[in-house]
């Protein structure tokens, strides 16, 4: 049997929603909650990944229950910034791309 230690980051933009987040996954010790906008965030502060990581990205504003920071969708940035200046051996999901 082969035991593989994951980390998982999450980064919320809307406040009530990082909150939930954080109450939901507090008991479990490799999930990291951001506040931030996700383009912004992974420009700024980069994460310390090691070796290959699967990202899943959500890709846009919808209404309701979800929110929007300057654009509807920080996709294009966060493409960007996870591409640039390395050797790439990783997996990316977007998700809801519309």
């Amino acid at each position: 049997m082969v035991l593989i230690t994951l980390s998982l980051h999450s980064i919320e933009l809307s406040n009530e929603l990082y909150l939930n987040a954080r109450r939901k996954f507090s008991r479990i010790g490799n999930v990291r909650i951001y506040n931030n906008d996700s383009g912004y965030f992974l420009k700024n502060h980069p994460l310390d990944l090691k070796g290959n990581t699967f990202y899943f990205l959500d890709a846009h504003y919808c209404g309701g229950y979800s929110a929007s920071g300057e654009k509807s969708t920080p996709i294009m940035e966060e493409l960007q910034t996870l591409l640039s200046g390395k050797t790439f051996n990783s997996i990316i999901l977007i998700d809801d791309l519309k």
